[in-house]
Protein backbone atom coordinates (compact mmCIF):
# COMPACT_ATOMS: atom_id res chain seq x y z
CA UNK A 1 0.00 0.00 0.00
CA UNK A 2 1.16 3.83 -0.26
CA UNK A 3 2.25 6.06 2.39
CA UNK A 4 2.63 9.81 2.40
CA UNK A 5 6.56 9.02 1.20
CA UNK A 6 6.04 6.88 -1.86
CA UNK A 7 7.43 7.89 -4.89
CA UNK A 8 5.19 9.25 -7.60
CA UNK A 9 5.15 9.82 -11.33
CA UNK A 10 1.64 10.59 -12.65
CA UNK A 11 2.94 11.63 -16.53
CA UNK A 12 4.36 8.75 -18.50
CA UNK A 13 4.10 8.09 -22.39
CA UNK A 14 4.90 5.04 -24.29
CA UNK A 15 5.38 3.68 -27.63
CA UNK A 16 1.89 4.36 -28.58
CA UNK A 17 2.12 7.73 -28.87
CA UNK A 18 5.58 9.68 -28.94
CA UNK A 19 7.35 7.91 -26.11
CA UNK A 20 10.28 5.16 -27.27
CA UNK A 21 10.03 2.66 -24.41
CA UNK A 22 7.67 -0.61 -24.42
CA UNK A 23 5.36 -1.25 -21.37
CA UNK A 24 7.55 -3.72 -19.58
CA UNK A 25 10.82 -1.09 -20.49
CA UNK A 26 8.57 1.63 -18.21
CA UNK A 27 8.17 -0.94 -15.37
CA UNK A 28 11.76 -1.90 -15.66
CA UNK A 29 12.51 1.81 -15.27
CA UNK A 30 10.37 2.82 -12.53
CA UNK A 31 11.58 -0.38 -10.32
CA UNK A 32 14.84 1.31 -10.61
CA UNK A 33 14.11 4.72 -9.76
CA UNK A 34 11.81 3.22 -7.06
CA UNK A 35 8.56 4.64 -8.13
CA UNK A 36 5.27 3.53 -5.83
CA UNK A 37 2.77 5.06 -8.24
CA UNK A 38 2.07 5.88 -11.75
CA UNK A 39 0.03 6.43 -14.83
CA UNK A 40 0.62 6.34 -18.36
CA UNK A 41 -0.99 9.29 -20.06
CA UNK A 42 -0.09 8.88 -24.28
CA UNK A 43 -1.94 11.27 -25.98
CA UNK A 44 -4.74 11.20 -27.58
CA UNK A 45 -4.99 7.15 -27.25
CA UNK A 46 -5.83 4.52 -24.38
CA UNK A 47 -4.04 1.49 -26.70
CA UNK A 48 -1.66 0.68 -24.02
CA UNK A 49 -4.37 1.72 -21.07
CA UNK A 50 -5.06 -1.52 -19.48
CA UNK A 51 -2.10 -3.72 -20.58
CA UNK A 52 0.13 -1.32 -18.75
CA UNK A 53 -2.25 -1.27 -15.42
CA UNK A 54 -1.73 -5.26 -15.70
CA UNK A 55 2.12 -4.90 -16.37
CA UNK A 56 2.70 -1.93 -13.21
CA UNK A 57 0.16 -4.06 -10.87
CA UNK A 58 2.52 -7.23 -11.43
CA UNK A 59 5.92 -5.81 -10.45
CA UNK A 60 3.82 -4.23 -7.34
CA UNK A 61 3.61 -0.60 -8.28
CA UNK A 62 0.34 1.41 -7.79
CA UNK A 63 -1.34 2.69 -11.03
CA UNK A 64 -4.33 4.85 -12.22
CA UNK A 65 -5.88 5.05 -15.53
CA UNK A 66 -4.78 7.97 -17.72
CA UNK A 67 -4.55 10.05 -20.85
CA UNK A 68 -2.91 13.24 -22.02
CA UNK A 69 -5.64 14.83 -24.93
CA UNK A 70 -4.47 18.14 -27.06
CA UNK A 71 -7.38 20.42 -26.88
CA UNK A 72 -7.09 24.44 -28.50
CA UNK A 73 -7.49 27.09 -25.95
CA UNK A 74 -7.72 30.57 -27.53
CA UNK A 75 -6.49 29.20 -30.36
CA UNK A 76 -3.58 27.37 -28.86
CA UNK A 77 -2.84 23.56 -28.73
CA UNK A 78 -2.91 22.86 -25.09
CA UNK A 79 -2.76 19.40 -22.87
CA UNK A 80 -5.19 18.40 -20.70
CA UNK A 81 -4.47 15.22 -18.82
CA UNK A 82 -7.73 12.44 -17.69
CA UNK A 83 -7.01 10.87 -14.62
CA UNK A 84 -9.18 8.01 -13.73
CA UNK A 85 -10.67 7.37 -17.17
CA UNK A 86 -12.75 3.96 -17.62
CA UNK A 87 -10.80 2.96 -20.48
CA UNK A 88 -14.10 0.60 -21.15
CA UNK A 89 -16.65 3.33 -22.11
CA UNK A 90 -17.05 3.98 -25.98
CA UNK A 91 -16.41 8.11 -25.27
CA UNK A 92 -12.84 7.43 -25.40
CA UNK A 93 -12.42 5.00 -27.98
CA UNK A 94 -14.51 6.72 -30.19
CA UNK A 95 -12.43 9.86 -29.58
CA UNK A 96 -9.02 7.59 -30.25
CA UNK A 97 -10.63 6.68 -33.55
CA UNK A 98 -11.61 10.08 -34.61
CA UNK A 99 -8.66 11.59 -33.79
CA UNK A 100 -6.45 8.96 -35.90
CA UNK A 101 -8.64 9.29 -38.87
CA UNK A 102 -8.32 13.24 -38.87
CA UNK A 103 -4.58 12.67 -38.35
CA UNK A 104 -4.27 10.29 -40.79
CA UNK A 105 -6.39 12.46 -43.65
CA UNK A 106 -4.68 15.80 -42.87
CA UNK A 107 -0.88 14.18 -42.97
CA UNK A 108 -2.17 12.74 -46.69
CA UNK A 109 -3.16 16.21 -47.45
CA UNK A 110 -0.35 17.64 -46.60
CA UNK A 111 1.64 15.32 -48.75
CA UNK A 112 -0.58 16.25 -51.36
CA UNK A 113 0.51 19.91 -50.97
CA UNK A 114 4.20 19.34 -50.46
CA UNK A 115 4.25 16.96 -53.62
CA UNK A 116 2.24 19.75 -55.69
CA UNK A 117 5.16 21.96 -54.81
CA UNK A 118 7.38 19.46 -56.09
CA UNK A 119 8.96 17.86 -53.26
CA UNK A 120 9.58 13.82 -53.59
CA UNK A 121 6.58 12.42 -51.80
CA UNK A 122 3.78 10.58 -52.75
CA UNK A 123 0.57 10.08 -50.55
CA UNK A 124 0.38 5.89 -51.53
CA UNK A 125 4.33 5.80 -50.38
CA UNK A 126 3.05 7.82 -47.28
CA UNK A 127 0.49 5.09 -46.54
CA UNK A 128 2.83 1.74 -46.72
CA UNK A 129 5.35 3.53 -44.64
CA UNK A 130 6.61 2.43 -41.33
CA UNK A 131 9.19 3.67 -39.27
CA UNK A 132 11.31 2.55 -36.02
CA UNK A 133 9.06 3.74 -32.82
CA UNK A 134 12.17 4.17 -30.66
CA UNK A 135 13.27 7.09 -32.98
CA UNK A 136 10.09 9.24 -30.71
CA UNK A 137 8.27 10.71 -32.92
CA UNK A 138 5.11 10.00 -35.00
CA UNK A 139 4.54 8.68 -38.76
CA UNK A 140 4.13 12.06 -40.59
CA UNK A 141 7.00 14.12 -38.49
CA UNK A 142 9.16 10.65 -39.34
CA UNK A 143 8.40 10.30 -43.36
CA UNK A 144 8.80 14.17 -43.47
CA UNK A 145 12.09 13.99 -41.63
CA UNK A 146 12.93 10.78 -43.61
CA UNK A 147 12.13 12.82 -47.14
CA UNK A 148 14.42 15.65 -46.37
CA UNK A 149 11.71 18.00 -45.76
CA UNK A 150 12.03 19.13 -42.37
CA UNK A 151 15.40 17.97 -39.73
CA UNK A 152 13.93 18.69 -36.56
CA UNK A 153 11.36 19.40 -34.16
CA UNK A 154 11.59 23.49 -34.48
CA UNK A 155 11.34 22.65 -38.78
CA UNK A 156 8.40 20.85 -37.68
CA UNK A 157 6.87 23.36 -35.75
CA UNK A 158 7.77 26.11 -38.18
CA UNK A 159 6.21 24.20 -40.98
CA UNK A 160 2.79 23.89 -39.05
CA UNK A 161 3.07 27.58 -38.14
CA UNK A 162 3.02 28.42 -41.81
CA UNK A 163 0.32 26.46 -42.40
CA UNK A 164 2.45 23.76 -44.49
CA UNK A 165 1.79 20.94 -42.35
CA UNK A 166 -1.81 20.55 -41.92
CA UNK A 167 -2.90 20.04 -37.80
CA UNK A 168 -5.75 16.97 -36.96
CA UNK A 169 -8.75 18.04 -35.35
CA UNK A 170 -8.58 19.17 -32.30
CA UNK A 171 -11.47 19.86 -29.51
CA UNK A 172 -11.81 23.13 -27.84
CA UNK A 173 -10.47 22.41 -23.73
CA UNK A 174 -13.70 22.72 -22.79
CA UNK A 175 -15.41 19.64 -24.87
CA UNK A 176 -12.49 17.98 -23.51
CA UNK A 177 -12.96 18.58 -20.18
CA UNK A 178 -16.22 17.36 -21.03
CA UNK A 179 -15.14 13.97 -22.91
CA UNK A 180 -13.01 13.26 -19.61
CA UNK A 181 -15.81 13.72 -17.34
CA UNK A 182 -17.92 11.38 -19.32
CA UNK A 183 -15.09 9.06 -19.08
CA UNK A 184 -15.55 9.41 -15.30
CA UNK A 185 -12.51 10.77 -15.46
CA UNK A 186 -10.45 14.46 -14.01
CA UNK A 187 -9.87 16.85 -16.03
CA UNK A 188 -6.09 18.57 -15.15
CA UNK A 189 -3.92 20.85 -16.76
CA UNK A 190 -0.90 19.58 -17.97
CA UNK A 191 2.47 21.86 -17.57
CA UNK A 192 0.83 24.88 -17.79
CA UNK A 193 4.00 27.18 -17.55
CA UNK A 194 5.22 25.29 -21.05
CA UNK A 195 2.35 27.82 -23.04
CA UNK A 196 4.35 30.84 -23.39
CA UNK A 197 1.45 33.07 -25.12
CA UNK A 198 -0.50 32.15 -22.05
CA UNK A 199 -1.74 33.88 -18.65
CA UNK A 200 -1.49 30.97 -16.32
CA UNK A 201 -3.85 32.50 -13.84
CA UNK A 202 -6.29 33.79 -16.51
CA UNK A 203 -6.19 29.50 -18.43
CA UNK A 204 -6.44 28.36 -15.08
CA UNK A 205 -10.08 30.93 -14.45
CA UNK A 206 -11.48 30.01 -17.95
CA UNK A 207 -10.27 26.62 -17.44
CA UNK A 208 -11.77 26.13 -13.81
CA UNK A 209 -15.02 27.78 -14.89
CA UNK A 210 -14.81 25.14 -17.62
CA UNK A 211 -15.35 22.53 -14.96
CA UNK A 212 -11.22 21.66 -14.49
CA UNK A 213 -10.87 19.45 -11.76
CA UNK A 214 -7.05 19.89 -10.79
CA UNK A 215 -3.50 20.99 -12.05
CA UNK A 216 -0.34 19.14 -12.84
CA UNK A 217 1.67 21.22 -10.04
CA UNK A 218 4.98 19.67 -10.21
CA UNK A 219 6.65 19.33 -13.84
CA UNK A 220 10.01 18.55 -15.03
CA UNK A 221 9.42 22.04 -16.71
CA UNK A 222 8.50 24.24 -13.95
CA UNK A 223 10.71 25.84 -11.30
CA UNK A 224 10.37 25.27 -7.74
CA UNK A 225 8.44 28.47 -7.30
CA UNK A 226 6.63 27.94 -10.17
CA UNK A 227 5.21 24.72 -9.04
CA UNK A 228 4.77 26.40 -5.24
CA UNK A 229 2.30 28.83 -7.10
CA UNK A 230 0.41 26.16 -8.85
CA UNK A 231 -0.04 24.35 -5.61
CA UNK A 232 -0.97 27.37 -3.23
CA UNK A 233 -3.50 28.44 -6.36
CA UNK A 234 -4.85 24.77 -6.54
CA UNK A 235 -5.08 24.84 -2.60
CA UNK A 236 -7.14 28.12 -2.78
CA UNK A 237 -9.38 26.96 -5.41
CA UNK A 238 -10.09 23.71 -4.24
CA UNK A 239 -8.26 21.73 -7.52
CA UNK A 240 -6.33 19.09 -6.65
CA UNK A 241 -3.06 18.39 -6.89
CA UNK A 242 -0.78 16.24 -9.09
CA UNK A 243 2.60 15.96 -10.99
CA UNK A 244 4.83 13.93 -12.99
CA UNK A 245 8.49 13.52 -15.41
CA UNK A 246 6.48 13.62 -18.98
CA UNK A 247 9.13 10.85 -19.67
CA UNK A 248 9.14 9.88 -22.89
CA UNK A 249 12.31 7.55 -22.41
CA UNK A 250 14.61 9.58 -24.50
CA UNK A 251 14.32 13.19 -23.98
CA UNK A 252 16.89 14.78 -21.65
CA UNK A 253 15.18 17.39 -20.09
CA UNK A 254 12.28 15.06 -18.97
CA UNK A 255 13.30 12.01 -17.38
CA UNK A 256 11.15 9.72 -15.14
CA UNK A 257 11.53 10.28 -11.73
CA UNK A 258 12.67 14.04 -12.04
CA UNK A 259 11.32 16.40 -10.04
CA UNK A 260 10.96 13.76 -7.18
CA UNK A 261 7.47 13.55 -6.49
CA UNK A 262 6.07 12.16 -3.02
CA UNK A 263 2.19 11.13 -2.45
CA UNK A 264 1.98 13.60 0.56
CA UNK A 265 2.94 16.73 -2.11
CA UNK A 266 -0.33 15.84 -4.03
CA UNK A 267 -4.21 16.22 -3.48
CA UNK A 268 -5.71 13.27 -5.52
CA UNK A 269 -9.80 13.95 -4.07
CA UNK A 270 -11.48 11.06 -4.82
CA UNK A 271 -8.88 9.40 -7.81
CA UNK A 272 -7.54 7.87 -4.84
CA UNK A 273 -10.31 5.78 -4.99
CA UNK A 274 -9.30 4.70 -8.16
CA UNK A 275 -5.96 3.73 -7.84
CA UNK A 276 -5.05 -0.05 -8.40
CA UNK A 277 -2.91 -2.28 -6.79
Amino acid sequence: MLNKKSRIDLHLHSCASDGVRTLQEIVNVALANKIDFMALTDHDTICNTIAFSEAAREAGIAVLHGIEVSALFHSQVIHILGYGINPDLPVLRNYQNHYQESENQQALRTIANYRKKGAHVCEAEYEQYTYDYRRGSWKLFAYLQDQKIISTMQDYQSELAKGHILRSDILSAEAVIEMIHQAQGAAVIAHIFDYSNLNPELMLKTLTSQGLDGIECYHAHHRPEQSQWLANYANLHHLWITGGSDDHGHLSDRTMGTPRITLDQLNLGPLMNKIQY
